[in-house]
């Protein structure tokens, strides 16, 4: 009998180890396995609120499951090399040189009116958008500048040109949400963010 929970021990050890090594993010190196297990259960707390938060932000924009359904307008003579080669990051928006989707393709129509902004090439987008921060109305543009400039030309050169991807990564964020006043807008940088994508009719 002792043999049998001996030999019974053994086996659930050897699982167990093979278990570890198969940890995709240490590449079957058993000791990185265990660090990699052992961060992910102290950090579930941080995961799970994360989680929340971006839940609630979907349920705001009426999308479901991890992948959100959205959609972003540009030229014909873009929109297929879009496609083939996948999106790149604007020079300006309101939160910066990014990748911007309108929560519905219908939004798109009148969302589209930056310098950079193109018409007549409507694709549909699967977008992981991983943690969610949401933004003020004006994002990272200076209200400032948009109280001093009227009109939607005037609120138009005072869209922001920096990069905020890196430091919005650093604060734990993969992708931003915000209402400029037509709509939701979800920006990301990461276009490998991109899981899917089609090209559709105008509504």
């Amino acid at each position: 009998m002792l043999k049998v929970l001996a030999i019974g021990c053994a086996v659930m050890l050897v699982q167990a180890e093979n278990a570890l090594t198969a940890d995709d993010e240490c590449q079957g190196v058993s000791e990185c396995a265990v660090s990699a297990l052992q961060l992910r259960a102290n950090e579930g707390n941080e995961f799970s609120a994360a989680s929340n938060e971006t839940a609630a932000l979907a349920s705001e924009l009426n999308q479901t499951g991890r992948l959100w359904r959205l959609y972003h307008v540009t030229s014909p003579s873009i929109g297929p090399k879009i496609l083939r080669e996948g999106f790149r990051s604007g020079h300006a928006g309101w939160c910066g040189g990014a990748i911007y989707f309108g929560n519905t393709a219908q939004e798109t129509k009148w969302k589209a009116v930056g310098q950079e902004s193109h018409q007549g090439f409507l694709i549909e987008a699967m977008v992981d958008p991983g943690h969610v921060k949401k933004m003020p109305w004006n994002c990272y543009t200076s209200t400032r500048c948009i109280e001093t400039h009227p009109g939607l030309q005037g609120h138009v050169s005072c869209l922001s040109r920096h990069y905020y991807g890196n430091s919005l990564h650093s604060e734990g964020y993969d992708s931003i949400v915000f209402n400029p006043g037509d709509g939701n807008e979800v920006v990301i940088w990461d276009k490998h963010r991109v899981k899917s994508m089609r090209h559709i009719r105008m509504p």
